[in-house]
């Protein structure tokens, strides 16, 4: 008897550990939602054609997928679906982010390459035009599998306008009596025929000029503009510069720049050319530097001595942003009298601070009587509701012994023999030098630098476009 009421309470005593441990029994954790790119995403695209990109989203019970954005649409287009169109040449980052939970996401930087192979050719070659006429160019193109074909470009739109169908029109002959045209391909803008040199003559009954065609600013008439209609870069006015500086001598741009300028961060749309600024780290081709962005310069192509000097640009936000439109001598070449920088001095047409968007700057660098730096400077306040960021005229009317500073059209800072006088070292020259050569014209927007106390952008400003609508020069 005594056996039989243990086994009974062993068994029941057992069945009550199991309903006892069935009930604390917690249900299973459910997994996050992640968002990873497919291993075999493809990372690579030719100009003008389309890859479809792919990412892998775990535990998503509501099957949406992904939305696909890219943060430089002036390298590729895609879709919200993947679908990817290669435009020119550079890389750009592209991200796949859940429509589920949009906090989650992933990455990819995509390469975008132009077609090497393609060369382009002008068939009908006249060696000139008339003031008034017009005459039709043709070209051709080889290796070009996307049939994009070809487009013109003039290198002075001051002297003669060319549409995209190759119809060149003659305005004036300004100070050099001719102009250089060139095709190019639409799909790989960096292959160009070339050189076609047409000498602009007299219209048939004398006229040099077709006055009512000739911009002019008061007692200025313009002799050289480059609007960018081509939608590309005419490297008979512009020279890319590449690097962190060594290559020019001058180690991170001589401000502790942070910034290596390539020619991919130079691009085109819609008759605007766009410097843009970029956080690139690990690439291989930089330097160790962490972000890129780009330069141009027309030493020894479009350079005079005294006019006014104008450009229409608009200016990004973001701290250790610095856009520039300024002038250094032509002293590469051909010696410059005064010797180098700061001797041979720097006009500074518009500088900005990315992250003071109520004010730019113009400025002249020259050395004092012992050689030393030194600088004078004005400071433009933009009216209210204006800033850096909208599309502003900035402009400076240069003369023997005076520069004059202007902000659409207003007159901010004067430099001359009666205020803020400039010097130059002794037994270089005297006044106005150094400010009586050849000045040339350059753009860029670096990155951090002593101009802003090394300051540097945040992730989220970047990639930042700095947008030139023009750059034109008069003379009297």
């Amino acid at each position: 008897m005594k056996k039989s009421h243990l086994y009974l309470a062993l068994c029941a005593l057992s069945s009550l550990s199991v309903l006892v441990g069935c009930g604390n029994e917690s249900e299973p954790e459910k997994k996050e939602l992640a968002v990873s790119i497919a291993e075999d995403c493809p990372s690579r695209v030719e100009c003008g054609n389309q890859i479809e990109l792919k990412a892998v989203v775990n535990n998503d019970d509501s099957n949406q997928g992904v939305k696909w954005t890219a943060d430089d649409p002036l390298v590729a287009s895609i879709s919200e679906d993947g679908k990817l169109t290669g435009l020119s040449q550079g890389t750009t980052k592209v991200k796949a982010t859940s429509v589920a939970d949009p906090d989650k996401s992933a990455e990819v930087t995509v390469n975008v390459n132009y077609n090497g192979l393609i060369s382009v050719s002008i068939t009908t070659k006249p060696t000139s035009i008339r003031v008034g006429e017009t005459i039709k160019l043709s070209g051709s193109v080889q290796g070009d599998t996307t049939g994009s074909g070809i487009g013109w470009m003039v290198n002075n739109e001051a002297l003669a306008t060319i549409d995209q169908e190759g119809n060149l029109r003659a305005i004036q002959r300004g100070l050099e009596g001719k102009v250089i045209v060139n095709a190019f391909s639409k799909i790989n803008p960096t292959k160009q025929s070339e050189n076609l040199v047409i000498d602009i003559l007299p219209s048939a009954d004398g006229k040099e000029a077709i006055e009512e065609e000739v911009e002019k600013v008061g007692d200025y008439r313009l002799i050289f503009k480059d609007d960018f209609s081509s939608n590309n870069l005419n490297y008979n006015n512009w020279e890319v510069m590449i690097g962190d500086g060594k290559k020019y001598n001058v180690e991170d741009w001589g401000n502790q720049e942070k910034q290596f300028y390539r020619e991919d961060n130079i691009k085109f749309k819609d008759s605007m050319m766009y410097i843009t600024a970029k956080r690139e780290e690990g690439r291989n081709d930089t330097r160790g530097k962490n972000y890129t962005s780009g330069r141009i310069r027309s030493q020894e192509k479009v350079s005079y001595t005294y006019g006014r000097i104008e450009a229409r640009i608009s200016c990004p936000y973001g701290d250790g942003l610095w856009p520039a439109f300024w002038m250094l001598p032509d002293n590469n070449k051909t010696k410059n009298p005064y010797g180098g920088w700061p001797n041979s001095g720097e006009i500074d047409i518009m500088e900005v601070r990315g992250r003071i968007h109520g004010s730019m700057f113009g400025t002249i660098h020259y050395a004092t009587a012992q050689g030393a730096h030194t600088s004078t400077a004005g400071n433009y306040l933009f009216p209210q509701g204006q800033d850096i960021s909208n599309f502003h005229v900035y402009a400076v009317e240069w003369e023997e012994g005076s520069l004059k500073w202007y902000c659409d059209g207003n007159l901010f800072y004067t430099a001359d023999a009666n205020n803020d006088p400039w010097s130059v070292k002794e037994e270089s020259g005297e006044f106005p030098a150094p400010f009586d050569q050849n000045f040339h014209i350059l753009l860029n927007m670096a990155v951090g630098g002593n101009f802003d106390g090394n300051r540097l952008p945040v992730n989220s400003d970047l990639p930042a476009n700095m947008m030139i609508d023009y750059v034109k020069w008069f003379k009297k």
